[in-house]
């Protein structure tokens, strides 16, 4: 354990040490069944998966079963949004900013193989990283955590129906590109209808579907996550930052900061202005 912040385990039966982790398993040794969402599925030697506090997997009917489990908080991948509970989340995060819409549970009730065991290699980094314990290791494990994260959403996106991506893809970039655009304004989704040349109620729908949270939701998102930048990157008034993201009411700024974050605005300046001197 490094920081409080991930955890490399090897033994399969162990319990997560906090409830809100993410993990990627790879098996080593053996064969079992994993168990997630209530599917079963088998797992042997070169296979790897992810689960989140969300979507949460036990294995089960164990054969002389070896794994490596590499188990972190959504805090390790970016230090915005600290109450994210799934990858799907974690795939709007600043460092990983996923630009394909990847499902909802599709890609966490995968198991993949690693057929040239490039993510093996990849697990080996990370132990011989976490065991030298050297400068800049912690660095270098959440980039190679980050590469096998993004290895598996690009291999889910590119298997998604030609057509239905399409469709879900042009759709997910148009509101995504134009909220990450403009929620510093009084925007409505009565305007991207218009320009979408959608109805409201399928819009709406179609919104929390492809992007698995609500208009307002995303919004606030975007909002938080500028504010928790401008807090850290200088010596702004937080009223100050909080009609820069987009709130004319400071009240209304710090419930949903509070919301998102845990902390006030000012508990997050004090907990992380070091970070621009590291």
């Amino acid at each position: 354990m490094i920081h409080g912040q991930y955890f490399i385990l090897h033994d399969f039966a162990a319990p997560s040490p906090l409830p809100n982790l993410f993990e990627i398993t790879y098996i080593t040794a053996g064969n079992g069944l994993r168990i997630i969402n209530g599917k079963k599925q088998k797992i042997t030697k070169g296979n790897f998966f992810l689960s989140d506090p969300e979507n949460p997997a036990v294995l089960r009917d164990i054969k002389g079963l070896e794994a490596v489990r590499i188990l972190f908080l959504a805090t390790f991948i970016d230090q915005v949004f600290p109450n994210v509970r799934s990858f799907r989340d974690l795939a709007r995060s600043f460092l990983l900013r996923f630009s394909r819409e990847i499902g909802t549970t599709f890609f966490i009730e995968n198991i993949y193989t690693d057929s040239e065991n490039n993510i093996r290699r990849i697990m080996e980094r990370i132990l011989r990283e976490d065991s030298d314990g050297r400068d800049g290791h912690l660095e270098l494990t959440r980039c190679y955590v980050l590469e096998i994260i993004l290895s598996v959403f690009r291999e889910c996106s590119e298997k998604r129906d030609p057509s239905e991506y399409e469709l879900t893809h042009h759709t997910f970039v148009r509101t995504y590109d134009y909220c990450q655009k403009n929620f510093a304004s009084n925007i409505k989704l009565g305007e991207l209808c218009r320009d979408l040349h959608y109805s409201l109620p399928y819009l709406s729908a179609r919104f929390k579907e492809i992007h698995g949270c609500t208009f307002t939701e995303l919004i606030q998102r975007f909002r938080v996550e500028e504010a928790c930048r401008l807090l850290v990157s200088g010596n702004k008034k937080i009223a100050e930052v909080s009609r820069q993201v987009g709130y004319s009411d400071t009240q209304s700024f710090f419930k949903v900061f509070k919301k998102h974050m845990g902390i006030t605005p000012l508990q997050y300046r004090k907990q992380n202005i070091h970070f621009q001197y590291d």
